[in-house]
């Protein structure tokens, strides 16, 4: 099932009275267009001999006999794209169209046709003078086809064909681009969804388990306040025991003491007996 944020884009490209006109000149360049021409001024030859703008703008590399009419067709669409609320922005290195929250890499490209490379008569002449010389193993001729394509034809392509040209396949590009936009979009919402599920789940089971952590403290302290208080009786017991002994000779000094003392201690066990402060409470720290 499609999308329907998606179903509208298609279904806005697919009237007639949104078809994408490209004119056959242009007053006003779009200005990610018009720093490309500039730069085309003094362009960059890559490996294959096509000029190529120097900077992060406008990725365009088509040969010069192409560049008029590609420059036209980046002008129509950029401005399109904007008019259908999408966002044109400066990438990394190059520029980018934002929709429905992702960007799209846009490319203008003319594919070239390889061939064993052919030497020059001057170089022949050259390697039969020196006996050797060096040429490169391919050649490259423009094929005179224009592509027009959004993350390396991932986010969709369009290519000139003996039935249909770029120019009349733009608003099926703002299609192809809308659909790898959105596909991004429908992921992220749904990995979101799971996420915020797992998440929900991790919660539940933590505080499940703070709720056990914070029974097994309790116990722990009543377990360890009755071990106490079995502790404090034993001591008391066994005074009792101690004095009742002694009842037939008068008690010593040594004697009530101890028995103070054991009965001070006692209740400073006892969880019973709160409050209780002795010597042993203090927490001594030795200077070095």
């Amino acid at each position: 099932m499609v999308d329907s944020r998606l179903q509208q884009v298609l279904t806005f490209e697919q009237q007639p009275e949104n078809q994408i006109v490209v004119p056959e000149r242009i007053k006003v360049w779009h200005p990610v267009v018009a720093a490309a021409r500039e730069a085309l001024v003094r362009p960059i030859i890559d490996k294959r001999g096509m000029p190529q703008p120097h900077g992060n703008g406008l990725n365009i590399s088509v040969s010069a006999a192409l560049q008029s009419r590609a420059l036209r067709v980046a002008d129509t669409l950029l401005k399109a794209l904007e008019k259908r609320g999408y966002i044109v922005q400066q990438g990394k290195h190059q520029v980018e169209v934002v929709m429905f929250g992702d960007a799209l890499r846009l490319r203008l490209y003319e594919p070239s046709l390889r061939s064993d490379y052919v030497p020059s008569a001057a170089q022949l002449a050259e390697k039969a003078k020196e006996g050797w010389s060096y040429w490169p193993k391919w050649q490259f001729m423009p094929s005179g086809r224009l592509q027009v394509m959004a993350d390396d034809g991932y986010g969709g392509k369009i290519t000139d064909s003996d039935r249909h040209s770029v120019e009349q396949q733009l608003n099926k590009l703002v299609g192809l681009m809308a659909t790898r936009a959105v596909g991004f979009l429908v992921r992220n919402e749904r990995q979101a969804i799971e996420d915020a599920e797992r998440q929900r789940v991790r919660d539940i089971a933590l505080e499940r388990k703070r709720r056990q952590d914070a029974e097994k403290q309790r116990l722990a302290k009543l377990e360890f306040d009755a071990q106490n208080w079995r502790r404090a009786q034993v001591i008391r017991e066994y005074l009792n025991a101690l004095e009742e002994s002694a009842e037939r000779h008068e008690h010593s000094m040594e004697q009530l003491e101890l028995l103070r003392w054991g009965r001070a201690k006692a209740d400073w066990i006892d969880p019973l007996k709160p409050g209780v402060v002795d010597v042993l409470d203090e927490e001594i720290v030795i200077p070095r």
